[in-house]
């Protein structure tokens, strides 16, 4: 587990429960507790049929060197021991890959033709706060971190699965909540926030999706 300092910890737990908006219930609601546990919040439409997916960035600066480093080391490790791994995370070409990669925040690439191209397949595609397949819509908000599809459906699209390690231009609220955390802790939901993107890359839906919820639907 990834270590914080202590004093940002409050924030980091809201933070993460804002960007994956897969709230606690604060009571059950009766006429939706399941009778069993809950098997799975995965979407079977979405599975991968391949055990090997590769992955490519399709900006690769130096300013986002030791962000993508760190971002395939912490993939790889979290999810070593699974059925499905992960591999590649060198520059996208025409050919590949499963998954394809953009992260928003790179102040050195924005000038850059490409950089451009790709902002401008993403205009106007901004997904609404909420669950995973969400409608989308027009909103501020470009840079929030997202996959653009779910699970296999994500498969060879451009920028695919977008990141961003300072939500700067994310969901009102995020890029700020992000300035209050002290260095580490800003790296530590840089790269949970990058985790909880690559399971929507994998398939997973958030829990509030599950049929048999008990958290009351997200607003």
């Amino acid at each position: 587990m990834m270590s914080v300092h202590p004093k940002p910890a409050g924030r980091i737990i809201l933070a993460l429960a804002l960007i994956g908006a897969s709230f606690a219930c604060s009571k059950e609601s009766p006429e939706k507790k399941p009778e069993g546990k809950l098997t799975t919040v995965g979407q079977l439409d979405a599975a991968w049929q391949q055990k090997e997916i590769s992955v490519c960035w399709e900006i690769a600066s130096n300013e986002t060197s030791n962000y993508r480093s760190k971002i395939r080391q912490t993939i790889q490790e979290k999810f070593a021991g699974f059925v499905i791994t992960f591999r590649g995370f060198e520059v996208c070409s025409a050919a590949d890959a499963d998954i394809r990669v953009f992260i928003y925040d790179d102040a050195e690439s924005k000038s850059s033709a490409r950089y451009k191209a790709i902002l401008a397949t993403l205009e106007g595609e901004v997904p609404a706060m909420g669950r995973a397949g969400a409608q989308r819509q027009p909103s501020a908000g470009l840079g929030h971190p997202r996959v653009r599809e779910l699970g296999r459906n994500i498969k060879g699209l451009e920028a695919g699965l977008i990141l961003n390690r300072s939500f700067e231009n994310a969901q009102p609220g995020f890029e700020e909540l992000y300035r209050g955390f002290r260095p580490t802790g800003r790296e530590n939901i840089a790269l949970s926030v990058a985790m909880h993107e690559f399971g929507h890359a994998l398939g997973l839906r958030h829990e509030d999706a599950h049929s048999q919820r008990t958290c009351d639907d997200y607003a």
